[in-house]
């Protein structure tokens, strides 16, 4: 178990790493991979859920990563567990990699669906779940969704799906940054009130600060102690592009590339240098 300084530290390099991936390979998206770091730092390296690697992989408590335009946090995360050799992140989103932008289904890289669409993974980890109760297998199974996403239709069916079959081992995460795209999410449609939305549609909520690994901790343990009868949401309120202060809460990084002028600041700030800069994972 690593202590709190560590897992900051950690969240740090996790940046590192999402920073240069996204640099290097000329790739958007870097702000909503950002705001979900502590998020999944939280679940993988703090003792909250059992994964394995290898050809064990079958045994894991799955994560369905559905919040597609934030993986790069994701496969960051999952080099530093052990899925794959981080010179695997040199290669993302080129011809023939395994890491796509909009992660592809790969068991034995820890990629439990696809999640090109949005809403899909989330769908396809209630089945899961559901198949898992009738076969009689006890484990959690993840999710993790942005709060733009929840403006799709098939997550409020899976939703519904979830509660009427009382998926208590369902757990979603969702990364409620409060952008999406160009602009807040409750000016593109209106989520409120969040929380009751969750409720009223059968599920248990528990609201976090999701850049406290504190808050965190708890939800995850509340997750995995305690009884319920219905799927568990957990709103983790964030920032999105936490990390780089000319990003944060700038809706126009939802997909930007850095000017070199811009990628220079950043440097200074996740303190990377010029010669991590160009050197490979």
């Amino acid at each position: 178990m690593y202590s709190l300084s560590e897992m900051q530290n950690i969240s740090h390099e996790i940046r590192k790493d999402i920073f240069l991936m996204g640099y290097r390979n000329k790739i958007g998206n870097i702000a909503s991979s950002f705001s979900s770091v502590e998020i999944i730092v939280s679940l993988y390296l703090c003792g909250n859920m059992n994964y394995y690697t290898g050809t064990d992989v079958e045994r894991s408590e799955d994560v369905f990563y559905c919040k597609c335009t934030g993986a790069l946090a994701h496969y960051a995360v999952l080099s530093r567990c052990g899925f794959f050799e981080r010179s695997l992140l040199n290669t993302v989103t080129q011809d023939n990699s395994p890491l796509r932008k909009l992660p592809r289904r790969n068991l034995k890289l820890g990629l439990a669906a696809n999640s090109g669409s949005l809403g899909h993974s989330f769908c396809v980890a209630g089945g899961v779940v559901l198949a898992n109760k009738i076969d009689g297998i006890d484990i959690n199974v993840y999710v993790q969704i942005g709060d733009g996403e929840c403006q799709e239709g098939t997550i409020w069916e899976g939703a519904m799906f979830a509660a009427a079959h009382n998926l208590s081992n369902l757990i979603v995460i969702i990364d409620n940054n409060q952008f999406q795209a160009y602009d807040k999410t409750e000016k593109i449609i209106s989520l409120s009130p969040f929380p009751e939305k969750w409720r009223s549609f059968g599920w248990e909520v528990y609201e976090v600060d999701g850049h406290d690994f504190i808050e965190l901790q708890k939800s995850f343990e509340y997750a995995k102690f305690k009884n319920r009868d219905k799927p568990l949401a957990i709103i983790a309120n964030t920032i999105k592009g936490k990390g780089i202060s000319f990003m944060e809460n700038n809706p126009k990084w939802h997909n930007r590339l850095f000017t070199d002028k811009e990628a220079m600041l950043a440097l200074k700030e996740l303190d990377i240098t010029e010669g991590e800069l160009f050197s490979e994972f």
